[in-house]
């Protein structure tokens, strides 16, 4: 009697394979690239950098407003009354200018690096801007003891009251642009790559940038209505 084959199941569209105990089944997604892979494995280099830049124009926004309601109020008070004197301002206010402008090249440097996938210009830069940055809110203390030196301080009249509002805001923002610019750097030296480094390096670059030119606009500021 003959014996009666059953025909192969066919193959549903679309399903996957089971993965065995040899390891023929699939893989999880792999890194590839540098800067967070591409194409079909779920990492969007660009998707990334653009949503990171994004929080950061947000942020931009937000303190943008914030200089601004201090300008007003530092136009408007100047003008209502003969209590405003102007301060000298320190010197040391341009050796913190030079420095921050520097930082902001160096951090440009670090960001053409990281692309080029030059690793160690990569951490160089980034630890330069990170020292530069340092240096820059110690040369602001500075600039407060000399002021106090000369008897000028917060409460001594409006104009000196605005000079610590400004550089004092300023420097808070800018410092949490060192905190986040020293965990990247700490990223950087712990692992050549990881999925959104890229991200990370854009969005320090773009607020490092901010900071800078908002400090030179405070400081035409300053010299202007002080």
């Amino acid at each position: 009697m003959a014996t009666t084959l059953a025909p192969p199941k066919p193959k549903r569209t679309g399903e996957r394979p089971r993965p065995t105990s040899g390891g023929g089944g699939p893989l999880p997604p792999r890194d590839r690239g540098r800067y967070g892979g591409g194409g079909g494995d779920g990492w969007d280099p660009d998707s990334f950098v653009q949503r990171y830049k994004l929080g950061v124009w947000i942020g931009i926004g937000g303190i943008v407003m914030l200089f601004a309601a201090f300008t007003s109020a530092m136009v408007v008070r100047s003008g209502l009354g003969e209590d405003w004197r102007a301060i000298e301002l320190p010197r040391v206010l341009w050796l913190s200018t030079g420095i921050l402008l520097i930082s902001s090249v160096s951090i440009e440097k670090a960001r053409r690096a990281m692309w080029r996938e030059q690793s160690a210009d990569l951490r160089r830069w980034m630890t330069v801007t990170a020292i530069l940055g340092a240096l820059f809110l110690a040369s602001q203390l500075v600039a407060w003891q000399q002021l106090a030196s000369r008897g000028v301080f917060v409460a001594t009249n409006p104009s000196s009251s605005f000079f610590y509002l400004l550089t004092a805001a300023h420097g808070v923002h800018l410092l949490g642009g060192l905190l986040t610019l020293g965990y990247v750097t700490l990223r950087v030296w712990r692992s050549s790559y990881w999925p959104t480094r890229a991200a990370a390096v854009e969005a320090a670059a773009l607020y490092w940038h901010f900071m800078d030119g908002l400090w030179v606009y405070l400081l035409a500021l300053l010299m202007v209505w002080r």
